[in-house]
């Protein structure tokens, strides 16, 4: 359809539809330049097109490459923001964290990186982080030497009774319930 548009003007002459292409190629190469990597090979193919098919053919096959980088490099984009911030979950859950926190270590706005996690994870940041806690609190439960009381401060709760609650949605099971497996 690009193709097509661009070589809506029949009376255009082939190498202005060249030309056309060309732009086409450079302005990609100036928007996602680092993502498209060297595109002068393509450049030097649609100067030595032979045929209004052949350009067709190497302009087709160009914005299709073109589209599959830029999404891969879009999800490799995602993947790492992902990756960061779930990283900083689980090294900073036992302390008082927030959304505030965990976008401002991803460097975006926390309204954004809100809906950005929520739609790429499957799951709100505020119900991933109280899932590291709930994991973290559930290994360390299995200490006898601990009490609830002191799983739920050292998993970053502060509020025993908070905490309880919590325990119980994740896991269904309440946490003196759940210690008392191991004692």
């Amino acid at each position: 359809q690009l193709y097509t548009r661009m070589n809506a003007d029949s009376k255009m002459s082939f190498s202005a539809i060249k030309n056309r292409m060309m732009g086409m190629v450079i302005g990609f190469g100036k928007r996602w330049g680092d993502t498209l990597g060297d595109y002068y090979g393509v450049l030097s193919d649609i100067i030595h097109a032979s045929d209004e098919e052949n350009l067709y053919q190497i302009c087709k096959s160009y914005i299709s490459e073109t589209l599959h980088k830029i999404a891969f490099s879009r999800q490799s984009k995602v993947n790492s923001i992902i990756e960061k911030a779930n990283q900083f979950i689980e090294k900073h859950y036992s302390k008082e964290i927030s959304l505030e926190d965990v976008a401002k270590e991803v460097n975006l706005s926390s309204y954004y990186f809100s809906r950005f996690y929520k739609e790429e994870t499957g799951i709100n940041f505020t119900d991933k982080l109280a899932n590291v806690r709930i994991e973290k609190a559930k290994e360390l439960l299995q200490n006898k030497d601990l009490s609830i009381k002191d799983v739920c401060y050292m998993v970053g709760y502060m509020e025993p009774n908070y905490f309880s609650k919590i325990f119980k949605k994740v896991t269904g099971y309440t946490a003196s319930d759940y210690k008392k497996r191991f004692d």
